[in-house]
């Protein structure tokens, strides 16, 4: 199956490469999400009814606010929650490989997550998220009202990047500005997507002939870029 490939402009005009989730990634990723926010709303609405029907003295307000009340939001806060407690994610879209990012290929604030999720109501009109999948027809990158309304794309999550990313580095000429790279990427860290953050510094750190950071990641890789930057302070 053919997957188009989208190409975002990122930190300094470096070119990504993303392949667009289509209509079936996005609608399976959905269904395993459905059935696990299903599925752990009823299991608590199931154990506040044991645990009520135990106490004989419980009132119906406090099995309302005890068991209804937590259920529901259970099922109705899944996303929104999980979307930003997972920086773009939710189990369902981990388990495909998927992502939402700005269209910027940035990893979106809880504002777009949230503007994307309070359309949803729109998107699911009249039934069965119809309108949301008529959209997606209708639409180049296949974006539901709500990635229209956010500014928020749903990718797959292994972006590539245009060729090698140290030969774009080189061929962009940045060679005598790879301190000021670094500490612009210091400072977009945690907007940049997880799967090229970690490309783009040791290809900057690779041309200042960095050497020790080829196995670093996460974190440690950029208390790696601090300490250079700071060695690189200190000496110039």
């Amino acid at each position: 199956m053919t997957h188009e490939v989208l190409t975002i402009q990122t930190l300094d005009a470096i070119e990504v490469q993303f392949v667009r989730a289509g209509i079936g990634g996005r609608s399976y990723a959905f269904l395993i999400d459905w059935h696990i926010r299903l599925l752990a709303a009823v299991v608590w609405f199931t154990v506040a009814v044991v645990v009520f029907d135990w106490n004989a003295s419980a009132s119906k307000t406090a099995f309302t606010w005890g068991a209804a009340v937590p259920a529901g939001l259970i099922y109705f806060l899944y996303h929104p929650v999980l979307e930003i407690a997972m920086r773009g994610q939710t189990p369902g879209k981990r388990w495909i490989h998927l992502r939402i990012v700005t269209t910027e290929g940035g990893v979106p604030g809880a504002g777009p997550l949230l503007v994307r999720n309070v359309f949803r109501l729109l998107d699911s009109a009249p039934a069965l998220y119809a309108l949301g999948l008529l959209v997606m027809l209708c639409t180049r990158d296949q974006v539901r009202i709500g990635d229209l309304a956010a500014g928020t794309l749903v990718v797959y999550d292994s972006p590539e990047p245009k060729g090698s990313l140290a030969d774009t580095v080189v061929a962009d000429g940045v060679a005598g500005r790879v301190a000021p790279l670094l500490e612009e990427w210091l400072e977009r860290w945690r907007d940049l997507n997880p799967g090229q953050r970690d490309d783009i510094a040791r290809a900057l750190l690779q041309k200042a002939g960095v050497a020790g950071h080829e196995t670093l990641k996460g974190d440690a890789l950029r208390v790696r870029v601090r300490g250079w930057l700071d060695d690189d302070a200190t000496h110039a």
